[in-house]
């Protein structure tokens, strides 16, 4: 899925299944009762210190000898001083300085969509009730600050169209990756901000580097099919009816909503980024694509959906499963389950369809649309053994 984000060329594009796109309000509500409330006067200084660079030419004319929060586009909140800062559209050319609005403690809303900023994006990990981040539409550049990885109130942030950069900018996905859920890493939910291949400059992955177990608890059985079924289901649409590859299916690219509705990310972006392996990912990769160049093919993504779905049944890292080629693979796979009343058939199903979609040959392997087929098969036979055992309980 070859998307990109440029100034001048904004365009968002939407596949269900795979993540939605985020759509900031153009201009973020914010209670008209606090806008005569007053802000601490150090909040008032370090506004002015803000716009002396960031407004050059005093295109806004703030009238900062009065209080900032009689200004539009300021909102105060008491105590809290200022708690929303939009000034979209307001003619910046200037730069974003640090140690500014970083001092704004308050802060909960700061868009300076479509201005004409530029230099690199400061630190802003001080803002601990930052909620919401609007740069989209400036001429920012330099490496994306990973310090915001800390700011555990954010839930949305576009950075899209400054320069040449690419960026998809998706919804914020409360309960993290599905790597995290299974190995059990509980630091800050990767932040949803993926670079989509900069022609000069690039921005970074925004992550959190955080120790991580080889082995995890196994999900419960539910959620292990709730979880393939939206991974299949989106891979399948992104082979049919987009005709693309994916090209990177990881456990730290399934991202979960808030009721864990899986979300692909990173989506067909390994044909624009040059990154160095990693040695989780190599677990992934297809024997055909192991040691050449070969074109990633639709079958290489579900070799590695064969291992993802491997990893979600067993609670094993991938690099764990060098005996694929061993005759015991459901041994392997279900010997640290605990699910009781699961039928133990249905299991050895989910099994079968991954040991499919890890044979070594490509021309072996079903197709992304029969996988997905067969899961919902399985998880059809699971509500009719659910019902089953339902009647049978209220018989006795």
């Amino acid at each position: 899925m070859a998307l990109s984000h440029s100034l001048g060329a904004h365009h968002h594009y939407s596949f269900p299944w795979i993540g939605s796109w985020m759509y900031p309000p153009t201009k973020p509500a914010a209670p008209p009762s606090a806008a005569l409330a007053s802000a601490p006067p150090a909040e008032g200084a370090l506004l002015a210190a803000f716009l002396a660079k960031a407004d050059p030419t005093a295109h806004l004319r703030f009238p900062l000898a009065s209080t900032p929060c009689a200004h539009p586009g300021v909102t105060c909140g008491g105590a809290a001083g200022i708690t929303h800062l939009v000034l979209e559209q307001a003619g910046l050319n200037g730069t974003f300085a640090p140690d500014t609005l970083s001092g704004l403690a308050g802060l909960r809303v700061l868009s300076l969509k479509s201005n004409a900023l530029h230099g690199p994006v400061p630190d802003l990990s001080a803002l601990g009730n930052l909620k919401a981040l609007f740069l989209a539409g400036n001429r920012f550049s330099g490496p994306f600050p990973a310090s915001l990885a800390s700011l555990r109130r954010l839930r949305s942030i576009d950075l899209s169209g400054n320069r040449e950069e690419r960026l998809l900018v998706y919804d914020y996905q409360p309960n993290g990756s599905l790597h995290s859920l299974i190995h059990e890493v509980r630091k800050f939910d990767e932040l949803i901000l993926h670079n989509a291949g900069c022609w000069e400059q690039q921005y970074n992955t925004v992550h959190t580097s955080c120790s991580r177990s080889s082995r995890g608890k196994p999900l419960h059985w539910t959620s292990c099919l709730k979880i393939a079924e939206d991974v299949a289901q989106g891979l399948a649409y992104i082979h049919q009816a987009s005709r693309l590859v994916h090209g990177n299916i990881k456990s730290s690219n399934v991202l979960l909503g808030s009721d864990f509705e899986a979300c692909l990310t990173d989506n067909c972006l390994s044909f624009l980024l040059e990154s160095a392996e990693v040695k989780d990912d190599a677990a992934y990769r297809a024997p055909e694509n192991m040691k050449s160049n070969r074109r990633l093919t639709p079958k290489s993504d579900v070799y590695a959906f064969g291992i993802l779905l491997l990893e979600l049944l067993s609670g094993k890292a991938p690099l764990e499963h060098s005996v694929l080629a061993a005759t015991n693979l459901q041994t392997y796979a279900l010997s640290g389950r605990e699910d009781e009343g699961v039928d133990r058939e249905r299991l050895s199903m989910i099994v079968d369809i991954a040991s499919a979609c890890v044979r070594s040959s490509p021309e072996s392997r079903p197709t992304a649309w029969q996988v997905l087929k067969m899961i919902q098969e399985v998880k059809e036979a699971d509500a009719i053994g659910d019902n089953e055992d339902g009647d049978l309980t209220s018989d006795s």
